[in-house]
């Protein structure tokens, strides 16, 4: 079932979602912020210092090569329009 194949995926973007009374889509460019921003959704369930600096490096890679934003959404779903001209 391709819903639940272990294949790989390309990643093009990363939304940052926030409940808003707007559609909007805005780029994050600072790189501080986006390390930040990937820190907090991290999934810590054993922590150690070889996990922290995997974790680090990869959460560092991916802001650097990845597309970021910030997608501000109301109810309505209009937002995927945005999305899908990105």
């Amino acid at each position: 079932m391709p819903e639940v194949s272990p294949n790989s995926a390309p990643l093009h973007a990363i939304f940052f979602l926030e409940q808003s009374k707007e559609n909007r889509i805005i780029p994050l460019t600072a790189k501080k912020e986006i390390f930040k921003r990937l820190v907090a959704c991290l999934i810590k369930p054993f922590e150690t210092a070889g996990w922290w600096e995997k974790e680090l490096t990869l959460i560092e890679k991916i802001g650097k090569e990845v597309p970021c934003y910030r997608m501000l959404f109301d109810k309505s779903g209009k937002v995927v329009e945005q999305i899908k001209a990105i």
